[in-house]
C-alpha cells in the first residue's frame, strides 16, 4: 500500500493546482475517503458554483485466487493449478451537479485500468502432450492476460452535501456505472507448451470466448462507494 502513496499524492496536487486557480471565486475545496466497488478511494471536490462541482477520485484494490482444475485438449492431458489476480484501479474526472439537495446526478470519465494477470502451472509432477510424458518443469506456464478500454464513460447518482455547504465533515455516497467494454483476452506460454502451441490453438480460442463471455456481466462495470467528506 506504501507504495502507491506517492501516486495518489501527484494525483491530489495536480488535481488541486489544476482546479482551484480556474475557480478561484468558489469555495475551498474538499477532500473524500471511500469504500466500495471502486476499492479505497481519495479523491478531491472543487466547487464551481452552489450546485455544481468538479471532482477528482483515485481508487483501488486487488484480490487473487487459486485453483485446481483438469485440462484436457487434443493430445493434450494435464491438471493445472492457476494462480490469478484481479485488480481494480481507476483515476476519474467527474462534474456533480445538485438535481434537489442532497441528491445530486454525476457524469464523467474514468482512466480504467482493471486488469486480471492469471499463471497455470501443471499441479502434476508431469503432463501428456501428442502421447510423450513432460516433466512439470519441462511443461512450462500458461500466461493469461485480460484489459479492458482504456477510458470509459460514467453516469451516475450521488448523496452528500451541496457544494455550497460548508460542514467541515459529512457523508457522502455513489450509485452508478461506467462502460469498460468487452474484455479483451490474451495468452502466452513458455515450455514445452510453448513449443507445442499448435495442439493448444484450438483450446486458447475456446478459452477466450469463454473468458470474454464469463466477463461480459461487467462490461458495464457497476459503481456503489459510501465514504466521509472534509472540508479543508
Amino acid at each position: 500500500m506504501s507504495s502507491k502513496l506517492p501516486c495518489v499524492a501527484r494525483f491530489l496536487a495536480t488535481a488541486i493546482c489544476v482546479v482551484v486557480p480556474a475557480v478561484s471565486r468558489a469555495d475551498q475545496p474538499a477532500v473524500s475517503f471511500g469504500a466500495g466497488t471502486l476499492g479505497e478511494t481519495v479523491g478531491i471536490t472543487q466547487p464551481i458554483d452552489p450546485s455544481t462541482a468538479i471532482r477528482f477520485t483515485y481508487g483501488t484494490y486487488a484480490f487473487t485466487r487459486q485453483a485446481d482444475f483438469d485440462n484436457v485438449v487434443i493430445n493434450v492431458q494435464a491438471r493445472l493449478q492457476l494462480s490469478e489476480q484481479f485488480r481494480a484501479q481507476s483515476a476519474g474526472v467527474y462534474i456533480d451537479r445538485f438535481i434537489r439537495s442532497p441528491l445530486h446526478v454525476t457524469f464523467g470519465a474514468v482512466l480504467n485500468q482493471n486488469h486480471i494477470a492469471a499463471v497455470s502451472v501443471p499441479a502434476d509432477s508431469s503432463i501428456l502432450i501428442n502421447h510423450f510424458v513432460y516433466s512439470a518443469a519441462q511443461a512450462g506456464e500458461v500466461f493469461t492476460d485480460v484489459k479492458w478500454m482504456p477510458v470509459s464513460p460514467y453516469l451516475g447518482f450521488g448523496f452528500g452535501p451541496r457544494s455550497s455547504d460548508r460542514r467541515r465533515l459529512a457523508l457522502v455516497a455513489e450509485i452508478g456505472a461506467y462502460y469498460e467494454g468487452r474484455a479483451n483476452v490474451t495468452f502466452a506460454a513458455n515450455g514445452v507448451i510453448e513449443k507445442n502451441e499448435k495442439h493448444f490453438a484450438t483450446y486458447f480460442d475456446t478459452l477466450r470466448g469463454q473468458l470474454a463471455t464469463e466477463l461480459s456481466p461487467v462490461e458495464v462495470y457497476p459503481v456503489l462507494q459510501i465514504g466521509v467528506r472534509l472540508r479543508m
